[in-house]
């Protein structure tokens, strides 16, 4: 939404919708003019405005006259209309008005204020066109979403009021269908109109976070229940892995089968990626110390290792080198950028395990500071001479 509308404008938007509410009949065909507007692919701003004042009639028909100043506010574009010439050389005369899709959203939009408009018959008379297309307008999205969302909006209209620190005043009502008006008032001056459906509930209470993967979603929404189950399940993957079968395969038969470089399968590099993932976000890192991708793999620069829990090929962790082009203090190119467990394998021996081995291939790398407190313990304990002096000179 862009814009403001004039406090003047919502005083009298609030006091027409507050009037009692004109009853709509049930109806399953298009009206004259509902028919016209598809035919023709468009329709005039007048006629749009009789369209809505031959329902909406409140205000002594007022609610044409506000159509221009909502359509601005809600961002529906204005189109220049006119009649096909007979002839390719005959004048023509320029109407503003409003393409199909941009008009019905209007209506949608006046609908959810509590406007005492109908646009189910042009939504189901339209939507069956946007099924297949992959992208959508803002006003086609407002059409094929109108059945699912019809009552369970809140919308708002502000005003170009300027706020001053003092304590608003409000007005509230509800119309015969259950709608729920608050006018938010600084003195005699209206700050915003907000109507809520009679089916909307407050979002934020109704919000869940899962203890586990640490999604924030909203239970009755299917497309927030399904993206939370994506990402619990991947979390799963990480924090509680199960046996991986194409990972034993390789330690059962490959030297070094835990080592991620330019030479093994793209999945061990997508591996690695993930656990990098779950680092930085763990700790709060500002980018991913993993150059490989889920379609590429590391540059020659990154040896990645994926740390087995077992035979089983169960993915306890990851960890990742990356050659500097000068050598540490201590000679050597390499540091140990990061070290990623599930929690349920730390304090385990896994990287016990390994230490001497990364020793012998990196020589006397370089640790990535800060450390944990848990990898400082380890490194007090297992590390090189040079490595325990780091943790207290900060070494770089």
């Amino acid at each position: 939404m862009t814009g403001k509308l004039s406090s003047d404008q919502l005083q009298r938007i609030y006091k027409l919708l507050t009037e009692k509410r004109p009853r709509l009949d049930d109806r399953m065909g298009l009206t004259p003019a509902e028919r016209a507007l598809l035919e023709c692919g468009g329709i005039s701003r007048s006629d749009f405005d009789d369209l809505i004042i031959a329902t909406e009639y409140r205000g002594f028909a007022a609610a044409g006259r506000y159509a221009e100043a909502l359509a601005a506010y809600f961002r529906i574009p204005k189109v220049s209309l006119c009649r096909k010439p007979r002839r390719l050389d005959d004048d023509v005369l320029w109407l503003d008005g409003y393409a199909v899709a941009d008009a019905v959203a209007l209506l949608i939009f006046m609908e959810r204020l509590g406007f005492a408009v109908s646009p189910g018959q042009l939504v189901q008379a339209i939507k069956g066109n946007l099924a297949g297309k992959p992208m959508l307008t803002e006003s086609e999205y407002l059409i094929l979403t109108y059945e699912v969302s019809r009552g369970c909006t809140t919308t708002v209209l502000r005003s170009d009021v300027e706020r001053q620190p003092a304590f608003p005043t409000t007005k509230r009502h509800r119309d015969e269908l259950g709608n729920r008006f608050t006018l938010v008032l600084q003195g005699e001056d209206v700050l915003s109109l907000e109507v809520a459906g009679p089916r909307y509930r407050d979002v934020n209470s109704a919000l869940k976070t899962c203890a586990y993967c640490g999604t924030t979603y909203l239970p009755s929404s299917r497309n927030e229940r399904e993206a939370h189950r994506q990402v619990h399940r991947e979390t799963q993957r990480l924090l509680d892995p199960g046996p991986n079968k194409r990972f034993a395969a390789r330690l059962k038969c490959v030297a070094g089968a835990d080592r991620v470089d330019a030479s093994v399968p793209m999945w061990m590099h997508q591996e690695v990626l993930k656990r990098a993932q779950r680092f930085r976000a763990d700790f709060g890192y500002d980018f991913v110390q993993w150059t490989g991708t889920m379609s590429t793999k590391a540059t020659v620069d990154w040896h990645g290792y994926l740390i087995p829990a077992g035979a089983d090929g169960t993915i306890a962790g990851a960890c990742a080198f990356l050659y500097e082009t000068e050598t540490n203090p201590s000679g050597s190119p390499w540091t140990l950028s990061w070290i990623w467990l599930a929690p349920k394998y730390r304090r385990g021996g896994l990287l016990r395990e390994r230490w001497g081995r990364f020793l012998e291939a990196y020589g006397d790398f370089r640790i990535e500071s800060p450390l944990s407190p848990e990898m400082e313990a380890f490194v007090r304990i297992h590390g090189t001479d040079w490595q325990k002096s780091c943790l207290s000179n900060h070494c770089e």
